[in-house]
C-alpha cells in the first residue's frame, strides 16, 4: 500500500513539474483605432428593434503561456465602454427607446473568434402602441398623446463573435450573435425581461492605428 502511494504522488509532483510554464516576455501591442461603432438587429418573441452605439477600449490584458514543449498560447482580455442608442417594436404593448452605457468584456481566441460578456445600465422612454385616452373628476374624456412610461433600463448580454482586424480590414472589425436579456424597471408586474437574439457588426471609425491602453501579464503555474 505504501508503495502504491509513494508511486501516485511521485506520478502527481512529475506532472505538476512538466505543467509549469515558462515567464512570459514583455512586449507590446498595436490595433485598429480605440472607437468602433456598433450596429445590431434584436429579434426576441413578437418583437424587433435596432440599436447603435459607440465603443472606446478602455484596456487590454495580454496573457501568454509559454509551455516547456514549445508551444504558445495566447489570450487578449479586451474592456470596451459603449454608449448606446436603441429601438425596439414590442407588438399589442409599447415601442421602446432607450440609452444606456454598457461595459464589455471580451476574451479572444486565435483565429479572430472572441465571446463577449456585456453589461447593460441606462433609462428608457416606452410608448403604448394604441391610442389611450384620459377621464378626469367630472367625466371629461381627453385622448392621451405620447402615452407611456419612463423606466430605469438595465440587463446582461452574452454571445460569440469574429474579429477582422489582423486580416487588415480597416472598416469592418466585428461580426457577433449575443443572446440580450433587458430588464425594465418598475413595470406592472414588478420587472420586465425582454429577451432577445441580438445579430450586428462593428466597425473602426478611422483607419489609423494608435496604440491600445495594455498590460503585460507573466504567468507562471
Amino acid at each position: 500500500m505504501r508503495t502504491v502511494l509513494c508511486l501516485i504522488l511521485s506520478l502527481v509532483f512529475y506532472f505538476y513539474v512538466s505543467a509549469q510554464d515558462l515567464p512570459v516576455s514583455h512586449f507590446t501591442i498595436e490595433g485598429n483605432s480605440p472607437l468602433i461603432l456598433r450596429n445590431s438587429v434584436l429579434m426576441g418573441p413578437q418583437q424587433i428593434g435596432w440599436q447603435t452605439g459607440v465603443g472606446k477600449l478602455v484596456s487590454q490584458n495580454i496573457k501568454q503561456i509559454n509551455r516547456r514543449s514549445g508551444k504558445k498560447k495566447m489570450f487578449f482580455k479586451d474592456r470596451i465602454v459603449w454608449s448606446t442608442l436603441g429601438y425596439y417594436y414590442h407588438k399589442d404593448l409599447h415601442s421602446n427607446l432607450y440609452l444606456t452605457i454598457d461595459y464589455s468584456f471580451l476574451k479572444k481566441y486565435k483565429r479572430g473568434y472572441y465571446r463577449d460578456f456585456t453589461t447593460i445600465a441606462g433609462i428608457s422612454r416606452t410608448f403604448i402602441n394604441s391610442t389611450v385616452y384620459t377621464v378626469d373628476d367630472n367625466g371629461k374624456v381627453d385622448q392621451k398623446k405620447m402615452a407611456g412610461d419612463w423606466r430605469l433600463a438595465t440587463g446582461l448580454s452574452y454571445g460569440y463573435g469574429k474579429n477582422f482586424d489582423k486580416n487588415q480590414f480597416h472598416s469592418l472589425k466585428n461580426i457577433y450573435l449575443k443572446v440580450n436579456c433587458m430588464i425594465l424597471y418598475p413595470n406592472f408586474r414588478f420587472i420586465a425581461l425582454k429577451p432577445s437574439v441580438m445579430i450586428g457588426l462593428d466597425f473602426n471609425l478611422l483607419s489609423k492605428k494608435y496604440p491600445y491602453h495594455h498590460q503585460n501579464t507573466i504567468i507562471k503555474r
